[in-house]
């Protein structure tokens, strides 16, 4: 999968034409990415402890540059855990604004904030709620239309399982591509 990745980005990057990136107001930022997270739930109940559990993520980004420096886009993410006694899923859907530190450079660090809602599978028990969560990261420009996208991200959520509250939380470094159209 990863050598498929990269075999990609090496091709979109041969056929690009290679100029010095800039992103600006109207700018679309499609993306794609994977990341090692690691995931952490607790019950709020008394007696249940944390259960900290490996997570394997995609995720995928549309954006939209409102300003030089400015955008607001929505995410759709994957997550999948396993642990000992199964496995969790989790679908986040989150609106997000990301603030560009360097929009004019090749290098171009960002903040982004989100909010959205986390839909979680634990083994045919089902839960839900509001999630929110932040990110930084740096875009490196390979060429004029083609980032390479380096970052760290931090969810959390106040989920509903059955009755129960279940605080979700999930963070990672995590690597993909931008697309600017």
């Amino acid at each position: 999968m990863k050598r498929s990745l990269l075999i990609i980005l090496f091709i979109i990057a041969l056929i690009s034409t290679t100029a010095f990136a800039e992103v600006k107001q109207g700018d679309v930022l499609i993306g794609a990415s994977s990341q090692l997270s690691f995931s952490s739930m607790k019950l709020k109940p008394e007696g249940y402890s944390d259960e900290k559990i490996d997570v394997t993520t995609f995720d995928i980004s549309a954006e939209r540059l409102l300003t030089d420096n400015m955008s607001l886009g929505a995410s759709l993410t994957y997550e999948k855990e396993d642990y000992d006694d199964g496995d969790i899923t989790a679908t986040i859907m989150l609106i997000y604004g990301t603030a560009y530190l360097q929009p004019n450079e090749k290098l171009n660090p960002y903040i982004s904030v989100g909010l959205g809602m986390i839909d979680m599978d634990a083994d045919g028990i089902d839960g839900d709620g509001l999630g929110y969560g932040g990110g930084l990261g740096i875009l490196y420009f390979i060429n004029n239309n083609v980032a390479l996208d380096f970052g760290y991200t931090y969810l959390s959520g106040d989920l509903d399982v059955e009755g129960l509250d279940v605080d979700y939380t999930s963070s990672g470094f995590g690597a993909g591509f931008m697309i600017k159209f």
